[in-house]
């Protein structure tokens, strides 16, 4: 079994640790400073831990879908394509606007770069989305995109900030790092411009 990059990330500080840890050094004196390496070596294994963790391939995170299955966020997000994450809801004027270009990014781009995930929310309260208002949306504006189920703090664990409106689009790189984040309408056109940086 493969092991992910972020094992790979922490098995390395835990060597680097061991061998450094191992390790002392001497003063002019003779005298060894152990003490002082040790506490350095801790300190820089914990800012290569956190580093580690923001570079995960994704976030942990499960939700339910509309096949009132839960799916991992990491089904999606971290597997070699760009992955665009919108947060919407099927009561929001401007997220109804917004799929069709959605729609439309997706059908151009899941065989090759990049695919769309959809998380619900109720809108304009930010609560759990009601299955059946989402799955009407999915199929009027024919979403063949997968759809999950969230609230409003969902964007918190997606690494992003807390969430200020509707529709949010998140865009993670082929690797699960999120490195963008709009709020409001966002054109196939721009999100094409992003995935060709």
């Amino acid at each position: 079994m493969a092991e992910s990059g972020h094992s790979l990330c922490v098995t390395q500080l835990e060597k680097m640790l061991g061998k450094l840890s191992g390790q002392s050094q001497m003063n002019r004196k003779g005298k060894y400073r152990s003490g002082l390496t040790l506490i350095i070596t801790v300190y820089l294994f914990l800012q290569g831990l956190v580093a580690c963790n923001a570079f995960a391939s994704c976030p942990d995170l499960s939700l339910m879908g509309l096949d009132q299955k839960q799916h991992n966020l990491c089904e999606y997000i971290g597997n070699g394509k760009w992955t665009i994450v919108n947060i919407w809801g099927p009561k929001c004027p401007a997220c109804i606007e917004e799929l069709p270009e959605l729609v439309l990014f997706h059908d151009e781009h899941y065989t090759t770069d990049a695919t769309v995930l959809g998380i619900a929310l109720d809108f304009p309260s930010f609560g759990y989305a009601v299955i059946e208002e989402v799955a009407e949306v999915v199929e009027s504006y024919l979403i063949d995109y997968p759809n999950l189920l969230a609230d409003g703090g969902v964007s918190i664990h997606l690494g992003a900030h807390k969430l200020k409106g509707t529709p949010t689009n998140l865009v993670f790189n082929p690797h699960g790092e999120l490195v963008f984040q709009h709020v409001g309408i966002i054109t196939k056109d721009i999100l094409k411009e992003l995935i060709a940086q």
